[in-house]
C-alpha cells in the first residue's frame, strides 16, 4: 500500500501499489494518481471548463462563412451538389438541399411537394441548369420516363417545351 495526497482536497489516501499509476490519455507512459476520487478530479477539471455563454459565443462566431473551413456553402453528396442555407427550418435536412431542387423551386416559384422528383436530362448530376432539369409529379412518372427510349425529336420537343415555359414566366 502507498499513501498519496489529493491535489484537490489535500486529504491523504492509500492505494495498492498496482493502482498507484494510471495510464496517460493517448496510451503513452504512465503518471502517478493525483486525486482521491472522481469527484475531486472533476472539481479540478471544472476550473478549466468554459461557461455555456462563452461556448455559445464561440460557436456563433465560427458558423457559415465566418468559419475558416468554409467552402462556399456547397457540398457533393453521392454526386449531387447540396447547398446549405442559413435558415435550416426552411429546408429538409440540416438546412441543406440538392442544388437541382433549389434551382427548380426558384424557377416554379414555390417549394416542391414531397412526392415531386427533379431529374437531370443529360444524367450529369452536377449540371443544374434549368434547361437540363425536368420535374416529375411522382416516382411512377419518373420511372416511366426512364423505362422507354426516346427519339432525338422527342428530346428536342421536351427541351423546347421547357424553354417556352421559362420565357412565358418572365
Amino acid at each position: 500500500m502507498v499513501t498519496l495526497k489529493c491535489l484537490c482536497c489535500g486529504k491523504s489516501y492509500t492505494v495498492m501499489n498496482c493502482r498507484q499509476w494510471s495510464n496517460k490519455k493517448g496510451g503513452y507512459g504512465k503518471e502517478q494518481r493525483k486525486y482521491c476520487s472522481t469527484e475531486c478530479q472533476f472539481k479540478e477539471l471544472r476550473k478549466f471548463w468554459k461557461s455555456p455563454e462563452e461556448r455559445n459565443r464561440r460557436s456563433e462566431r465560427a458558423q457559415g462563412s465566418k468559419n475558416g473551413r468554409w467552402k462556399g456553402g456547397e457540398r457533393k453528396i453521392m454526386g449531387y451538389v447540396w447547398v446549405y442555407f442559413s435558415a435550416p427550418h426552411l429546408h429538409k435536412v440540416q438546412g441543406a438541399i440538392p442544388r437541382a431542387v433549389h434551382v427548380m423551386e426558384q424557377c416554379i416559384g414555390r417549394r416542391l411537394k414531397k412526392e415531386e422528383i427533379v431529374h437531370h436530362m443529360n444524367r450529369v448530376r452536377t449540371d443544374d441548369r434549368i434547361k437540363n432539369l425536368l420535374l416529375f409529379a411522382n416516382s411512377a412518372e419518373h420511372l416511366r420516363w426512364h423505362g422507354r427510349k426516346r427519339t432525338k425529336k422527342e428530346m428536342d420537343h421536351m427541351r423546347s417545351f421547357i424553354s417556352y415555359n421559362l420565357k412565358e414566366k418572365k
